[in-house]
Order: C-alpha cells, then structure tokens, then sequence
C-alpha cells in the first residue's frame, strides 16, 4: 500500500469520514477493517515502508495463519474444495487425484502458499482430458522438488484421502524407524502436527 493510501486509510479509521472520488461532500461511514499481509508489518514499519499510527490503529486483534508448508493437515480439505470450484468455473466433472499426484501435492512445500496450491489444480484441471489427474497433469517443478520418499504400490487399496494419509505416516514412520522427528521432517509437517495424526489415527510407532 502506497503511502499516500496509507493516509487516507487512516483518516477514515481517525474520523470515520470518507469522500467519494469527485465528490465535495464528506460521508460518515461505520465500518470495521480486517487487513492481511504476507509481510512483517512491524518491520515494515522500522523500514519506513509503513506507517507506525496506521499499524498501531489495524493492531487490534492481530491473528497469526502459518503457511500451508506448516500446516499439511489442511491440503486434502482444500484439494477436494478447489477441485469443485475448478470443476464448476471450467465445465469440468473431474472426480479426484491419482494416489501418486495426491502424494506429490501432499509432500510439496509451497512457497506460494494457497494461492499457488489453486494455481496448480486449475491448470491441472484445464490440461486433464481425463476424469482423475493423475501425476502427468502437474507442473515438473513441483515434484522434482519434493521429497524423494514415495508411497508402495499397495496405496492404490485406499479409498479415502484419511486412509491415504495414515498409510504414508506408518510407511514414514518405518523408513525412518519410528524417529518422529525425522518423519516430521520428510513428511513436511511440524512435530506437533504428526504427533496429532498419530493419535488421531491409532498408530502404533
């Protein structure tokens, strides 16, 4: 946000005064903000990128999201939600992921965040002329980069994206000899994270 907006920004949370572009007369409005940021606005502010009384006027609740690569957990609830939202924009009635592509968009770190996760299945779901996108339809670079450790054949038994998701802990977990701390780290998880799913699921490690 310029500096400039950045003012007027906070004239209006100030005075709660706007004026419409090409208007001479000033409105009241009641309005509560919620801002987002990919930055650090605190050292934005030591930078003099931003400005210190507008950051102190958005501080109110200030609410941490970490990145997707932090919280795995999420990827197969998000899949499944962009997937329809894909399917709906392009006229498409795409069903699901191979096991092989699920695995790959499971493990990937994703420096984009959400936002790069729904660029990936919507060029998927563009490219595919087929009705399951299998590791064919996704970009090179995304699993050229993620872990070399895959899922065994017999993945392709399990019905669900929660049994998938078990069957890769268990494998990891005996590739890594039951080092929890290294099966976190190869699965792109948090240790927290994994050691949520291991009670979630029963494992025995």
């Amino acid at each position: 946000m310029s500096q400039s907006l950045q003012v007027k920004l906070l004239r209006v949370l100030e005075n709660g005064e706007i004026k419409r572009i090409g208007d001479n007369e000033t409105n009241n409005v009641n309005v509560r903000i919620i801002a987002a940021t990919n930055k650090d606005l605190w050292q934005e502010v030591q930078k003099e990128k931003f400005r210190e009384d507008l950051f102190f006027r958005l501080s109110i609740i200030h609410l941490h999201i970490p990145p997707l690569k932090d919280r795995k957990e999420d990827i197969n609830p998000l899949i499944r939600h962009i997937l329809d939202k894909a399917n709906i924009k392009n006229n498409k009635n795409i069903i699901s992921f191979s096991d092989e592509a699920l695995a790959i968009l499971h493990n990937y770190t994703y420096p984009g965040n959400i936002r790069e996760l729904e660029n990936i299945i919507y060029r998927a779901v563009i490219l595919t002329e087929k009705d399951v996108i299998t590791k064919d339809d996704l970009p090179h670079n995304i699993y050229s980069k993620v872990p070399k450790l895959m899922p065994p054949d017999d993945l392709k038994d399990f019905a669900t994206l929660e049994d998938l998701e078990k069957r890769m802990i268990e494998y990891t977990l005996t590739k890594c000899e039951s080092n929890q701390i290294e099966t976190a780290k190869k699965l792109g998880i948090s240790r927290t994270s994994l050691w949520r799913k291991i009670r979630k699921y029963g494992i025995v490690s």
